[in-house]
């Protein structure tokens, strides 16, 4: 469907047209963003060739900041963080067509602007749903491409404020797919800081009202407690406002319900051993008058060597 010609344009443009005419509700709108939600559908790898602008500029920015000595760079070497921090680093305008035709259509600017005002404006779940689902396509891998994506959401359109409000949406499959594009987003460093001014409050709302019935999705869960855990540690002073008794409670109850939450219990494990390890939240929840049992106990303790083992 990609190579229809015309089709892409055409969606494209009737969707923006609708945005511009204020018409966020209409059935044909849902109908567009769909068919542009499942074209979207694991595009870089399908047609790399679309991302030749974005990938040769990263090929060439990282060998103009390469050292003139390398050895080898491992997972865990000094090197290698500072090596995917600089690839990160793009102006994404530069890099995208002004002029876009067929695929390209998909991932840009100007497509990514109308899905982000439809979340901010239209009424219809699966139109939310739908939006949402093709920024995360957009942001789903490792690599440049994906990073690219996420920093023109967060910072060029500016989009966390029309999407972290459906971190909270009642629609379970809605707020499933919300939570995987703020997970995406996130994976890159240099958006943290203010992802999680933006999104940490309405993240750690979820851990905080979950119920132990299990009505709540196993895997929304998971990556509710992965994100916060990034963003936690990265701005431990925002953290701190946000590590209330009911929180850590809530975690708790949620690591020892392995049955129901087999995966979000693990990941809250994992989240409050890491809380405890970082010396100032330490301190910090000492004062609140909490102690290590909360943090680091059996459960915890498993579930944190299980993630070593895997790394």
């Amino acid at each position: 469907m990609r190579n229809c010609q015309g089709l892409i344009d055409s969606l494209g443009s009737y969707v923006q047209d609708c945005v511009a005419a204020e018409r966020p509700d209409d059935k044909s709108v849902e109908n567009c963003v769909c068919v542009l939600h499942n074209l979207s559908f694991q595009l870089e790898s399908e047609n790399p060739a679309l991302f030749s602008r974005i990938t040769a500029l990263a090929g060439t920015t990282s060998r103009a900041n390469a050292p003139t000595e390398t050895g080898p760079i491992g997972c865990f070497s000094p090197q290698s963080s500072k090596v995917q921090e600089q690839e990160s680093h793009f102006d994404y305008p530069v890099l995208e067509q002004q002029y876009p035709t067929g695929a390209g259509w998909l991932f840009h600017s100007k497509t990514m602007q109308s899905y982000l005002s439809l979340l901010g404006s239209s009424q219809r779940e699966d139109t939310l749903e739908a939006c949402c689902g093709a920024l995360q396509n957009l942001t789903a891998n490792q690599g440049i491409v994906s990073s690219v994506m996420s920093q023109s959401i967060v910072q060029k359109l500016n989009g966390l404020p029309h999407i972290s409000p459906l971190l909270q949406s009642s629609n379970s499959s809605l707020q499933k797919t919300a939570v995987a594009l703020v997970g995406n987003l996130a994976k890159n460093q240099r958006l943290q800081s203010i992802m999680a001014r933006q999104t940490l409050p309405e993240l750690v709302g979820i851990v905080s009202s979950w119920t132990k019935e299990g009505t709540e999705s196993d895997d929304t869960l998971a990556m509710v407690c992965q994100t916060s855990h990034s963003l936690l540690m990265k701005e431990p002073e925002l953290g701190k406002r946000l590590l209330s008794n009911n929180l850590v409670n809530s975690l708790n109850d949620l690591s020892k319900n392995n049955r129901l939450f087999p995966k979000a219990s693990k990941a809250a494990g994992v989240l409050l051993y890491s809380l405890w390890s970082e010396k100032d939240i330490q301190s910090f929840l000492k004062k609140q008058g909490m102690n290590k049992g909360s943090f680091v106990n059996d459960i915890t303790s498993v579930a944190h060597r299980s993630v070593q083992v895997i790394e």
